[in-house]
């Protein structure tokens, strides 16, 4: 992805931050709190929506009331927790937003392909360009 920025105050200067580095939006009373894949954390006063809002679209899926997460840093969920890659610790996923995160994401059902494979009698045929 095409790098872009956002900025934290820190120490009265303003810190330079890649977006494509934070893993976990998570909302602390009247902050925001971005987890980084080095461990690192930044913390802004705003509120979730607002960031999401300034950060480039399809990039974060909101999981829960207080938290968003990277798309590209999910492995594995269920309806109750998520995991980052590379971690053991599990993030909520609430109820009210499991709809619409599934939606965002593209899931190959398995029972789909293999119900259909077992109702045909006829064998799968693939030609590749070579084949004439």
């Amino acid at each position: 992805m095409s790098n872009q920025y956002i900025y934290f105050r820190k120490d009265r200067k303003l810190k330079k931050l890649d977006v494509d580095e934070i893993g976990i939006m998570e909302v602390i009373d009247n902050y925001v709190r971005f987890y980084t894949d080095d461990g690192k954390t930044y913390t802004a006063r705003t509120t979730l929506d607002a960031a999401l809002k300034k950060i480039p679209a399809g990039r974060f899926l909101r999981i829960h009331r207080a938290y968003a997460v990277a798309y590209l840093y999910i492995d594995r969920f269920d309806k109750e927790e998520l995991y980052l890659r590379g971690s053991e610790s599990s993030i909520p996923v609430s109820k009210l937003y499991y709809e619409k995160f599934i939606k965002q994401l593209v899931i190959l059902d398995e029972e789909g392909p293999v119900k259909m494979l077992k109702k045909s009698s006829q064998p799968l045929n693939f030609k590749t360009v070579d084949d004439t």
